[in-house]
């Protein structure tokens, strides 16, 4: 049977005609599309196997996104994340679809956020108190007749102090000359000028990384040798918490037990 239209000559027998005008009629049974099933809905709504959608009923559902949202348990529609939204924790963008992560974005955000980690994961906060951390106890003497500040302890600070007590001993055991010590910061003083006595102690701030921490003490005069300021004991003290982890600040400081590697001893 003919699957195309068959012309009519004008020299055709009736004959031939008839036979080309049902064959022509066979084609256009078989081959039409009645009006009847083209559907213009752009939901699809009918979900039928007879009907057939119209090029622009198709367009629009496409267009649409044509499916629900996607869930957890339904598959739909869904959004990429931008950068603020990935940083954010963002659940659902502006179309109102479920977001998602490229690979590529991902790797970008972990990387920065495993350099940010790396870099700050801890906030650590050391303040003055009477917890001893670091111990410089060895003794040193020095006879003084210019009554001039020699300097007699020193300690290289590698980390960073809001507060830190430093206690020291000062005595003359030779006589009963006045010595006297005073606590310097990088070669300038900070400290008090105080005289011979047991644990002298005062209170610091602002000590951070790269900061020499040095004692000197001097006798009030004579140089005669049995004058002599004999400085021991200098120590720090100090408690050290963690206030921040990453980002976020902790309601109560986390106490740690300080391991000493903030403070090296370096005496002249």
């Amino acid at each position: 049977m003919p699957t195309s239209i068959e012309t009519i000559e004008a020299d055709d027998l009736i004959s031939a005609s008839r036979t080309d005008i049902n064959n022509n009629f066979d084609s256009l049974n078989t081959n039409k599309i009645e009006t009847s099933v083209i559907d213009t809905d752009n939901t699809l709504a009918a979900n039928s196997d007879s009907k057939i959608p119209s090029q622009k009923a198709v367009k629009a559902y496409v267009d649409s996104g044509g499916n629900v949202n996607a869930s957890e348990t339904t598959k739909g529609i869904v959004e990429e994340a931008n950068d603020s939204e990935v940083t954010a924790g963002t659940a659902t963008g502006a179309t109102g679809a479920k977001l998602v992560v490229t690979p590529a974005k991902l790797a970008t955000r972990l990387a920065t956020l495993t350099s940010s980690i790396t870099s700050s994961i801890l906030t650590l906060w050391r303040s003055a108190s009477n917890t001893l951390v670091h111990s410089n106890d060895t003794s040193r003497e020095t006879p003084n007749a210019t009554y001039a500040y020699i300097k007699m302890k020193e300690c290289l600070i590698s980390g960073d102090f809001a507060s830190v007590r430093i206690k020291f001993t000062l005595a003359n055991p030779y006589n009963a000359v006045v010595v006297y010590g005073k606590i310097y910061k990088n070669g300038v003083a900070i400290g008090t000028e105080q005289n011979a006595g047991v644990a002298l102690s005062e209170d610091f701030t602002n000590i951070v990384a790269g900061d020499l921490i040095q004692i000197y003490a001097k006798t009030a005069g004579g140089g005669d040798g049995t004058q002599r300021a004999v400085l021991t004991n200098m120590r720090f003290y100090y408690d050290e918490t963690i206030t921040h982890i990453v980002i976020r600040e902790l309601t109560t400081a986390l106490p740690i037990t300080e391991v000493d590697n903030n403070i090296t001893n370096q005496d002249p």
